[in-house]
């Protein structure tokens, strides 16, 4: 019971102190925002083509001249536009001017197909619809020499066809900010419980805890479980925020994305308190912590895309966002494990090394 009144305590001491609290939800909300503005197009991988202009020459006969025509109609539903130049030399000087994406001439015996270095995508698009057309006029005539000819309502017009390449899925700005920002302000919790202990010298009320009938393990465990529920509420709040306001993607397993989170705090709030006690002046500890949290944060990936490995793999937010990306984007729920078991191991290594700290000392 002594535990909960403490841990209480704290809460209430760490509400009150508004200008933490409107800081600790601030500033990963302030940098979602700004992050996702203007870094929008570097998560954005679709290309966007525009109509495509094609002069050409005919100097064909017979069936490839009508199919051809039948080929230009098709094409143009496409936002793909043949015009017929006047002289194979005036076709290939609109395309050596950029006026032209691309100039065809159409013999009986194949294409010949101009672009230009500047016609990029738009060309390689023409080559393709060509090529398709190449292809399904040889199975025509294939098909009319075996006496098999298809009749006219079965002929395909389908000659520049969209296919949606179905790769994993990958989250926009908003959503990887959303998290990496989440993610970032979870390590901050070692800021705070760095001067945990310091703030109740400050405040004049660390003798008046010892006097008390109290436990000194009942005093670190509640002081310890109290910034543990301020900083989960902090990041509850900057989570909802995220997901409601900003409509970011955090998955359908939302239970085990929060306990990974939870399991960060805990490992943070164990960090700091573990260097509190190793440190010999308490100012000390906050300027290491703040220092190392920032380390951790610029490796980790918490500001850019990064795809990991190397020195990120030394910072907790490069295996934390690792596990929760693959639970949002690939449904790897099995990913969770390794992040959760990490946190958990290293939050209990610092914690022995601040509790048996804790215990040898006099006072707090």
């Amino acid at each position: 019971m002594n535990i909960l009144h403490i841990a209480g305590k704290e809460i209430k001491i760490s509400f009150r102190d508004r200008r933490t609290f409107i800081f600790m939800l601030a500033f990963p909300i302030v940098f979602m925002l700004i992050f996702t503005a203007a870094l929008s197009n570097a998560f954005d991988s679709e290309v966007t083509v525009g109509n495509i202009k094609v002069v050409y020459t005919d100097q064909s006969n017979g069936p490839l001249s009508h199919d051809f025509t039948e080929f230009m109609k098709a094409a143009k539903k496409e936002h793909v536009y043949f015009q017929k130049a006047d002289t194979e030399a005036k076709g290939k000087n609109e395309v050596r001017e950029n006026q032209a994406d691309a100039f065809v001439t159409v013999k009986n015996t194949g294409f010949q197909v101009y672009t230009n270095d500047r016609s990029g995508i738009n060309g390689t698009i023409v080559q393709g619809m060509l090529t398709a057309f190449t292809n399904q006029y040889k199975a025509g005539a294939a098909a009319y020499k075996a006496h098999k000819a298809p009749s006219a309502g079965q002929i395909k017009s389908d000659y520049m066809k969209q296919t949606s390449l179905h790769k994993a899925k990958e989250p926009k700005a908003k959503d990887f900010y959303a998290i990496s920002m989440t993610t970032m302000i979870g390590l901050y919790a070692s800021i705070f419980a760095s001067s945990l202990f310091r703030g109740e010298r400050i405040r004049h009320t660390a003798d008046r805890l010892i006097a008390a009938p109290l436990r000194k393990s009942d005093i670190f465990l509640g002081k310890m479980l109290g910034i543990l529920a301020v900083n989960v509420l902090t990041i509850l709040a900057v989570v909802a925020f995220s997901k409601f306001i900003l409509k970011a993607n955090w998955g359908s397993h939302m239970g085990l994305v929060l306990l990974i989170l939870v399991s960060e705090i805990l490992l943070a709030v164990s960090f700091g308190l573990s260097l509190s006690y190793l440190t010999r002046k308490p100012e000390s500890a906050r300027l290491i912590t703040v220092i190392i949290v920032q380390v951790m944060s610029i490796i980790g990936g918490a500001y850019y895309k990064y795809e990991g490995g190397g020195i990120s793999a030394l910072s907790p937010l490069s295996w934390i966002n690792k596990a929760i990306n693959s639970i949002i984007y690939a449904n790897d729920v099995s990913a969770a494990w390794p992040a959760l078991g990490l946190n958990t191991a290293l939050a209990a290594l610092f914690l022995l090394i601040a509790a048996f700290t804790f215990q040898r000392r006099e006072g707090l």
